[in-house]
């Protein structure tokens, strides 16, 4: 998956060019993503980034602000309220507070060799990932864990309490990974980085902000939904590039479809499906592309997908930095096809967690024969009503990914 990969230290320059070399090319799952590198030895930033080519990160990744600073980008950014405000342009003119400005999911590093600093920075929920790991001589920082297992061989370890989370929840909770010395940036974070400073790590966003907020009145609340619904699907339908529109059965694709506005391209509708027969989904994907006069496609899986099914669940886990795996593997293999109709897929997540209240957050209960002895006792212990209590808090702060629909005040 694109994203970044920084090192801010004052070891041997060389040496850390090397590095990001190393784990850029850990992250180009594809022939067609694009790279590159900004190298600053003055200041002691090192980064790179990984991008779909002529996508929004790629633009932002290779352009300079008036002030010379630059920006390595990762995921999206729309500012609603102000037109296509790039991000650089919003740092000259806010500083430091044009974190807090852009929706979307997106992380980035800023390097601003006027002001002799690097801003590392991630969205409010943390869905774009950043790991880091802090020697004693730098701080290494890219989208995906194995980048740094590429470059740092002493953390190919698993992380006990990690590996115990994720075989009871299905993920690790707060900034927990699956391996020992590699953390997760807290969501809603900007740190001010320098070779000759500790980080200075500040959090920009709590989602207490949000739901401290008066509630609206019924028919205000509709009215505000609608319009941030519609104003989020036309930044990301509204471009000259064909969109593939992947529906299911679910209450977000179903918004998502009232609010399509007229573009250059008319998108292509499909939704993904077995080897045979037609899902819930495939029926209810048919009759609303139709509604909405939109040509519709299913996405089979094929022979070729079971004939290599090992190799997909060995990519599947290396992408995903194992987290996902036999389970997940026909993900890859579904958005090859998808590829194929449109460069840019666009679907709902958690409509009906937000509207319906449902949620996807539970305990996994693995059969205990699966497990060793001290592994089941480890396991239980994460199984208790606190500890469930304790994860349910900490976990929180990511399920509400669709309230970027949602207008500030």
């Amino acid at each position: 998956m694109p994203g970044i990969v920084g090192i801010v230290g004052e070891a041997d320059p060389r040496e850390y060019q090397r590095q990001i070399e190393t784990m850029i090319r850990a992250m180009m799952h594809e022939p067609t993503y694009v790279c590159g590198t900004q190298l600053d030895p003055k200041l002691g930033v090192y980064a790179g980034w990984v991008a779909h080519a002529h996508s929004f990160a790629a633009r932002e990744s290779t352009s300079r602000s008036e002030g010379h600073s630059i920006l390595l980008l990762s995921g999206e950014c729309f500012a609603r309220s102000e037109g296509p405000v790039t991000p650089l342009r919003s740092y000259e003119q806010r500083g430091e507070r044009f974190v807090a400005e852009p929706e979307g999911p997106f992380s980035g590093l800023l390097i601003d060799a006027v002001r002799g600093r690097a801003l590392l920075f991630n969205d409010r929920f943390g869905a774009e990932r950043i790991y880091y790991c802090e020697t004693d001589t730098a701080l290494y920082s890219p989208s995906e864990a194995k980048a740094l297992l590429a470059v740092l061989p002493q953390l190919r370890r698993f992380d006990e309490e990690g590996v115990a989370q994720f075989l009871t929840y299905g993920t690790t909770l707060v900034d927990r990974t699956l391996f020992s010395g590699v953390r997760l940036m807290q969501p809603g974070s900007i740190w001010t980085l320098s070779a000759r400073a500790a980080p200075a790590k500040r959090v920009y966003f709590q989602p207490t902000e949000w739901r401290s907020l008066a509630a609206l009145p019924r028919q205000q609340f509709r009215a505000r939904l609608a319009e941030a619904v519609r104003s989020s699907v036309s930044a990301r339908v509204g471009t000259d590039s064909p969109v593939g529109i992947s529906i299911t059965g679910g209450l977000d694709t179903r918004m998502i479809m009232a609010c399509l506005p007229q573009t250059t391209f008319k998108p292509v509708c499909y939704t993904f499906a077995g080897m045979a027969g037609e899902t819930l989904d495939v029926r209810l994907g048919k009759r609303v592309a139709a509604a909405c006069g939109l040509e519709h496609r299913t996405l089979r899986i094929g022979t070729d997908f079971l004939a290599k099914y090992g190799e997909f669940v060995d990519r599947t886990t290396f992408i995903t930095d194992g987290y996902a795996g036999a389970l997940g593997a026909h993900e890859i293999y579904l958005n090859s096809l998808a590829r194929q109709i449109a460069p840019v897929r666009l679907t709902g997540n958690f409509g009906s967690e937000i509207l319906r209240g449902m949620s996807t957050f539970r305990l996994l209960r693995l059969a205990e024969d699966l497990l060793v002895p001290d592994w089941s006792a480890r396991l239980a212990r994460l199984r208790s009503v606190e500890q469930v209590r304790e994860a349910l808090v900490s976990a929180v702060a990511f399920w509400p990914l669709i309230l970027t629909f949602f207008p500030r005040k």
